[in-house]
């Protein structure tokens, strides 16, 4: 076997050691020398060893606590027996917990309550017993005509005011404290029993078992009568608690509580003072040091009458609520409030201002009515219309070769913008060349033509209302698509078409007529009588001098470039077919209204409703 090289000097020695193998043996060593002259000799010996077996050393505890060892081993909670070389002497310690001591050892030579050294010979067992720490009760009782909390420290007692007797455990020997707190209406008299008096803390070492009284008296009470007087109305409340007034007017409340009154005016009165123990309109804070008797007078506010006289045929109604003008055109309102009228034409009609009381052309006007007011609005019936056709929208002259000029060419006399209402109304003003629109709220209010959110475009010339696509996902969403269909065979043409589902019309399957039935039924722009235009309709807001879209995009927003829109118009040479309109060219053409185009969806198309607005 090889080993390790070492240097000694004269007059040292040097010990060989080696460590026990597993198993008996007998084991050969051959140590050489080398001195410093390189002179060399050795020597051999044969040494017989035997097995070491360790020994096992086995916790049991009786109890709550723990032990350990020392060497490291034992660690019982969780390790309550290891192996340990033979003639190991291990020390074992005891630890209890909390609620316990330590009794004493049992096993391996070892007794008493100290610690415990065992020599491991042999296999050892040790018995470690723990038991728990003898306590004493502690209870509390509480008396008189007064309630109060008592709480230990440490904690254990915790007697609330609703309780009357409070009884806990304590280790022996443990010093408690405890504390009472009475309620608002209650002051502590003091402690009896267990050597406590006063009303301080009272402090016990529990050697025995303790008994203790807290006692608490209530408070003597005074009476807290409120009226209301005046010709108001209100409510009246306290801090603390007690008065609610009209439900309560009266209350006893503990001797020297400060109580505030709070006075609450309703709709229409107002709060002026307080009188007999309080004075003044401001807080009432009422020490009840004897009985009280407390006024707080409500008056009634003026009332102003505001009258609409209305010329024309429209509505008036007013917020909050009392004019609908129409059938009530006056009503009184509390001084100082703020009335809003609104003002909403009769179709065929449009708002043409307010005078006296209010004035401007806005539909809404805000009064603060602090006197009777007398307010006139004035409707205005709208002229007939100049045409039933629009215009095409063409502005500009052409020849042979160039289109875009200026008008007039002279050698191409009488073109398209030369005539009609684009040369004579080019205004631009509400519409392209010579169309002519107005926005329409989702409520069916007339809006101005700088208004950024409107539902509905109302057409000046043919007099025809038209439905705004969306971008919102909402039931008006240009990508919205349709089948059509139409049950009446008085305009289906002999063929109604294909249904297509009975969903919301938001994204799910929906013909024509479920969706002309949805918007009907949600009263869009103020109006139930939406349907499906005809191609003669959907070409009148076409405007020819421009495409992709070929429409006023300034009005019609969210309209596709390529859009194919569909119309109620069947196509004549076969009623399986209808017209759309391509709003990129502006150019009509008959489709199928009943072949699957796949998914479940019959030619599907885009649908912008119409309705006769005037």
């Amino acid at each position: 076997m090889g080993g390790a090289s070492l240097d000694l000097t004269n007059g040292e020695t040097a010990t060989p050691s080696f460590r026990s193998p597993g198993d008996s043996t007998k084991l050969t060593f051959k140590l050489t020398v080398t001195d410093n002259k390189e002179a060399i000799a050795s020597d051999t010996v044969v040494v017989t060893v035997k097995k070491i077996t360790p020994k096992t050393l086995t916790i049991s505890k009786n109890g709550n606590g723990k032990v350990t060892s020392s060497p490291e081993g034992i660690d019982c909670g969780n390790n309550c027996s290891t192996s340990f070389i033979a003639g190991t002497k291990v020390t074992l310690t005891a630890t209890p917990d909390a609620d316990s001591v330590f009794s004493s050892w049992r096993g391996g030579g070892c007794s008493g309550s100290g610690t415990c050294k065992v020599t491991m010979n042999t296999d050892q067992s040790v018995t470690a017993k723990f038991t728990l720490k003898p306590t004493f009760a502690l209870k509390v009782t509480k008396t008189g005509t007064g309630k109060g909390s008592v709480v230990s420290n440490p904690a254990g007692i915790n007697c609330e005011p609703t309780t009357s007797t409070c009884t806990y455990n304590f280790d022996r020997g443990k010093p408690v404290t405890l504390t009472a707190t009475p309620d608002a209406n209650s002051v502590f008299d003091g402690w009896s029993g267990s050597l406590c008096k006063g009303t301080g803390v009272c402090k016990v070492t529990m050697i025995t078992a303790k008994s203790v009284s807290a006692k608490f008296t209530l408070k003597p009470t005074l009476a807290l009568t409120v009226k209301k007087t005046g010709n108001g109305a209100g409510s009246l409340s306290s801090d603390p608690q007690g008065i609610n007034c009209g439900n309560t007017c009266n209350y006893n409340f503990a001797s020297g509580t400060q109580v505030t009154l709070n006075a609450t005016a309703d709709s229409g009165s107002v709060f002026t003072s307080w009188d007999i123990d309080c004075v003044g309109s401001g807080g009432c804070i009422v020490p009840m040091n004897s009985a009280k008797t407390v006024s707080a007078n409500f008056d009634t506010l003026p009332t102003f009458s505001v009258t609409v006289t209305k010329a024309g045929n429209g509505t008036i109604t007013s917020a909050p609520a009392g004019i609908s003008c129409g059938a009530t055109c006056s009503a009184s309102f509390v001084s100082a409030t703020s009335v809003t009228l609104t003002a909403k034409p009769d179709t065929g009609y449009s708002f043409t201002g307010w005078s006296n009381g209010c004035t401007g052309t806005v539909t809404t006007c805000t009064v603060n009515v602090t006197q009777a007011l007398q307010i006139d609005a004035v409707f205005t019936k709208k002229p007939p219309f100049i045409s039933k056709l629009n215009d095409t929208g063409i502005a500009t002259c052409a020849t042979y070769n160039e289109v875009g000029l200026a008008c007039p060419q002279s050698n191409y006399p009488r073109q398209d913008a030369e005539l009609g209402r684009d040369a004579t109304l080019n205004d631009n003003s509400d519409g392209q060349a010579g169309f002519s629109f107005t926005k329409i709220s989702s409520t069916g209010t007339e809006l101005a033509a700088s208004d950024t959110n409107w539902s509905c475009v109302q057409d000046n010339v043919t007099g025809l209302m038209w439905e705004v696509k969306t971008d919102d996902g909402g039931l008006h969403d240009k990508d919205w698509t349709y089948s059509w269909y139409d049950s009446n065979n008085a305009r289906n043409g002999g063929t109604a078409g294909r249904q297509n589902g009975s969903g919301n019309c938001s994204g799910s399957q929906c013909d024509t007529a479920d969706f002309v039935a949805i918007v009907n039924a949600v009263g869009w722009c103020g109006a139930n009588d939406w349907r499906t235009p005809t191609k003669e309709e959907l070409r009148s807001i076409t405007s020819y001098n421009r495409i992709a879209p070929a429409i006023d995009v300034n009005y019609f927003p969210n309209t596709p470039a390529n859009g194919e829109y569909a119309s109620a118009s069947s196509f004549a040479n076969d009623s399986t077919f209808a017209w759309i309109s391509y709003l990129n060219t502006g150019q009509i053409s008959p489709f199928s209204k009943i072949s699957n185009v796949g998914g479940g969806f019959y030619n599907s198309f885009s649908v912008r409703l119409v309705r006769d607005g005037q």
